[in-house]
């Protein structure tokens, strides 16, 4: 009789997946602000132990969690009970964040050793725990099962129960301790006192500094950045707090229901004192100014059932005609329940057709409210692509893109060809001007008399006509002879001109000849 036998998977793969869930620190703080959300928060503060990094810790005043609440989720990692019985919402109405349960293991990209502190509503006491996961990234859990006995050596935690605390001082606090060295290197790179990168000062603690830092940022890549600033810079991208007063795109009344849901969930994030805001603002240059000429924005809209359940997004996408610094910004950023899924997207969902230089001037955000999360990957950072809800966020995003050829209906796409092709030709009757105020300026020097110059699209036989007692030049544009390329054109135009003046003013062939060199010349 064949014996059916258990599945061991060893403890070294519960060190891989946690190492590998948060790519950046940012996102693995990210999923602590995201906790503090669900707990209702309406403040997070983190400091980083700026400029030594030794310590960082972060504090919520959320609803906190008692000791039993503690001891559950540490007996079994990734059995969240967020959403028990169907329920999406917490008690302050806010979308719900938190499903798998794994947030606990976002610190162990930061270090090993951590301590928690909480205390919950209604309570006069809080618990303290001390964790340690130090025997997870070992070479001895390679030959541990994840169900032995042995497996509860590689981590553990010391909970101490029923700690005195005021009355209703409801807050979770962590606190990272023996911050790992390659993180702690690398923020110290920025501004500590063994800096090596120079070219910005973060002004400790000032709200003055984001618009600062926006038009430094303008001028780099974020992935240039260092580490502290980079951090900065994610954390405001991706947790679900509100826009700069006049962001995301100035003088745009765009997505006001979400900015206004972000304000009304009350939620603020301090890091080292600055208070964070999503360092999103369109138009990024100067040079960009005016709506429909300089830059185009859309609004995009869904609410369907997809596959028997409901998939509903709601969002923008912004283009400018010069590319989008810094480069980060350039693509989709797509946020599940207000938290964003990596970063943005720079193929705009894999979009087909090539769109050239384009693409550097396009940006958006896709805001879901639900549906799509069957389709993200355990990391948070990414979709599996044959999910239906993410198949049809792609449909959705390429026809706004790109039209629809069955009901005839232009795309972004299109649309920018028409603003590039009326910035053009706007740009070509400026230079035409210029270029006939210069011949008229020559024309009135060499024979002292003033003429004007103007067009016609009417038929001829000959492409330029001179009235010298009426002081007129036409120019008959649809003349075969002129060619299409402007620069050509506009030298074959001024050639004409001189050699129709020199057949007016001079009385023989070859006064005719030197009146045409002497005027060329000249001009």
């Amino acid at each position: 009789m064949p014996e059916r036998k258990p599945i061991n998977v060893a403890v070294s793969v519960l060190a891989d997946i946690s190492l590998g869930i948060y790519r950046t620190p940012a996102n693995a703080l990210k999923e602590l602000i995201s906790n503090a959300f669900d707990a209702d928060a309406t403040r997070v503060i983190i400091n980083t132990g700026f400029p030594y990094f030794r310590t960082i810790t972060c504090r919520d005043n959320g609803d906190g969690m008692s000791s039993k609440d503690f001891e559950k989720i540490m007996d079994l990692i990734g059995g969240s009970v967020k959403r028990k019985d169907g329920r999406q919402y917490t008690d302050k109405t806010r979308p719900l964040i938190g499903k798998i349960g794994i947030g606990i293991l976002a610190v162990a990209q930061i270090c090993k050793r951590f301590t928690i502190v909480s205390s919950t509503r209604n309570s006069c006491t809080k618990f303290e725990a001390h964790v340690d996961f130090k025997g997870l990234n070992t070479e001895s859990a390679k030959e541990i099962p994840l169900g032995s006995k042995k497996a509860k050596k590689i981590g553990s935690y010391v909970l101490f129960k029923d700690l005195p605390e005021e009355l209703d001082a409801h807050y979770t606090k962590i606190i990272l301790e023996n911050i790992e060295p390659g993180f702690r290197n690398r923020l110290l790179e920025t501004g500590g006192p063994e800096s090596k990168i120079q070219g910005y000062r973060f002004k400790k603690g000032d709200p003055k500094v984001l618009p600062e830092f926006i038009k430094w940022l303008a001028t780099t890549n974020a992935r240039d950045i260092p580490d502290y600033y980079r951090l900065l810079w994610e954390l405001s991208i991706t947790c679900p707090i509100s826009y700069l007063q006049n962001g995301p795109i100035k003088g745009e009344d765009i997505i006001s229901g979400t900015k206004k849901a972000l304000l009304d969930f009350d939620f603020t994030v301090k890091i080292d004192g600055l208070e964070l805001r999503k360092l999103i603002l369109f138009p990024t240059s100067s040079e960009v100014k005016e709506q429909g000429k300089d830059y185009l924005t859309y609004t995009i809209e869904f609410d369907e059932k997809i596959d028997g359940s409901r998939l509903a997004f709601k969002g923008y996408i912004y283009h400018q005609r010069i590319s989008i610094q810094p480069p980060e910004l350039r693509g989709l950023l797509i946020r599940v329940r207000n938290v964003a899924i990596g970063m943005y997207d720079k193929s705009l969902l894999n979009y087909p057709k090539a769109q050239g230089p384009r693409m550097a001037g396009i940006s958006g955000e896709i805001y879901v409210d639900d549906g799509l999360e069957s389709a993200l990957n355990i990391d948070r950072n990414s979709f599996r692509e044959t999910d239906p809800h993410y198949l049809k966020l792609q449909e959705v995003i390429y026809t706004r893109l790109g039209g629809d050829k069955e009901k005839k209906t232009s795309g972004i796409f299109s649309d920018i060809s028409r603003m590039s092709a009326a910035r053009n030709l706007a740009k070509k009757e400026i230079e035409d001007d210029q270029s006939r105020d210069k011949i008229k300026s020559q024309i009135k020097k060499l024979l002292g008399r003033s003429f004007e110059i103007s067009t016609s699209k009417e038929e001829s036989s000959f492409p330029i006509e001179v009235d010298i007692d009426r002081g007129a030049i036409t120019v008959h544009e649809q003349h075969p002879i002129f060619p299409r390329a402007k620069a050509a054109r506009s030298n074959i135009e001024r050639i004409l001109i001189a050699y129709e003046f020199a057949n007016k003013i001079g009385n023989t062939k070859e006064g005719i000849r030197n009146e045409f060199y002497r005027i060329l010349m000249e001009s």
